[in-house]
């Protein structure tokens, strides 16, 4: 879990860039955006991974890191599908009008979930997804019911992702049999109207996730203190033991 912790901002960095990289290709007008913008997603990347301990710093570098590759990647994708038929001034309408509803539904998803669980948060500190209890922010997660059970659901898993592999395959198949020469082009627009639709179905975990930051956030401000996560020493000694984090955060290596 605390190697996980460690991996995700760089991860979620390396992700993001590929995507800056590809949007400044396809749109040369935002590279000068692009670049500052990704310095400072590396420097909040790296901070996250090896440094600060406290829970609105960390996951609120996550969930920023998460919907900047997601804005940056489907506009590369929407580029790329609709690029036979729109121009680029076209396209460019396409995706500002796309944002602008996913933006709208957000607000109007995080209005809502605010009001259901999070108004008495400041005074019980706990929620359907989180709660703090000695300084900590500690995340609820619903516990398997029986070990068995999670490795069935496991296998489950595992039995759907191969399942969604094949169909994948015989779809790409069947899509280049059936269009020809268009078959590629057709298979990017599904891909891509499949990418846009997601987040829609995806609200209902991600606005809890950016909602419970933000009141996280707001409280510490409130009470002029800080939250670290709960297992913040377990993830110290993760951190420990890999060794650039040791290079450069010189409290790491006083673990060890």
């Amino acid at each position: 879990m605390e190697q996980q912790i460690v991996r995700l901002p760089l991860l979620l960095f390396f992700l993001t860039a590929v995507a800056g990289g590809l949007a400044s290709a396809y749109f040369p007008f935002v590279g000068w955006v692009v670049l500052p913008v990704l310095i400072a997603a590396f420097a909040a990347a790296v901070f996250s991974a090896f440094y600060t301990t406290r829970y609105t710093t960390y996951h609120g570098t996550v969930d920023t890191l998460l919907k900047l590759f997601f804005c940056l990647f489907s506009a590369v994708m929407m580029r790329g599908a609709f690029e036979p038929w729109l121009t680029q001034r076209q396209t460019i309408g396409v995706i500002a009008a796309y944002f602008l509803l996913l933006v709208v539904v957000y607000v109007v998803r995080s209005s809502a979930e605010r009001r259901a669980h999070w108004d008495q948060f400041g005074a019980t500190l706990v929620s359907p997804t989180l709660a703090i209890e000695k300084n900590r922010v500690r995340r609820i997660v619903k516990a398997s019911r029986g070990d068995s059970q999670g490795d069935n659901q496991r296998s489950s898993s595992r039995w759907v992702a191969n399942l969604g592999a094949a169909l994948g395959v015989a779809v790409a198949s069947v899509v280049g049999a059936t269009f020809g020469a268009d078959g590629k082009q057709v298979l990017l627009v599904a891909i891509t109207a499949a990418l846009l639709v997601s987040p829609f179905l995806l609200l209902r975990y991600v606005v809890p996730y950016s909602v419970g930051i933000r009141v996280v956030r707001a409280i510490e401000r409130h009470r002029s203190e800080c939250f670290d996560f709960d297992n913040a020493s377990a993830l110290q000694e993760a951190r420990s033991r890999v060794l650039i984090a040791r290079l450069l955060n010189p409290r790491l290596r006083q673990l060890g």
